[in-house]
């Protein structure tokens, strides 16, 4: 999830942590990148007709990552779930649903924590 301010592009890069299957805790790492430093690439997926779709995307593994903030979010206990982001297809469409949900709540409350508010503050005020 991308963030673009003046020439800089901030990037949340996270890692959903799960135990025995469930959802437990989002290692978090927001990164600083230079917009003119930037590298893009084609992405290839497939849409829910099992069509090969292609955009184009930041190449974030190729790009310099200029300053980062670390941190970790626990998933609140009610919104754990066994859940995962369908990969193959036909995609259960209900589950999908689900998760995304979750997902979307999941990235509500970390985006509320003091260390993401403090952590996108400083990367936006950092001199490049």
């Amino acid at each position: 999830m991308a963030i673009w301010r003046k020439n800089r592009i901030l990037y949340d890069d996270i890692t959903i942590n799960r135990t025995d299957g469930l959802t437990t805790s989002i290692d978090v790492d927001l990164k600083l990148y230079k917009e003119e430093d930037m590298i893009s690439k084609n992405v290839k997926y497939n849409d829910e007709n099992g069509d090969e779709q292609t955009y184009e995307d930041w190449d974030y593994e190729k790009c310099q990552v200029i300053s980062n903030r670390k941190f970790n979010y626990v998933i609140p206990f009610e919104e754990r779930t066994m859940l995962e982001k369908g990969t193959e297809h036909p995609h259960n469409q209900t589950e999908e649903i689900k998760y995304q949900e979750r997902f979307t709540s999941w990235v509500e409350g970390y985006r509320a924590t003091e260390e993401y508010i403090a952590g996108m503050r400083d990367l936006t005020n950092k001199v490049l």
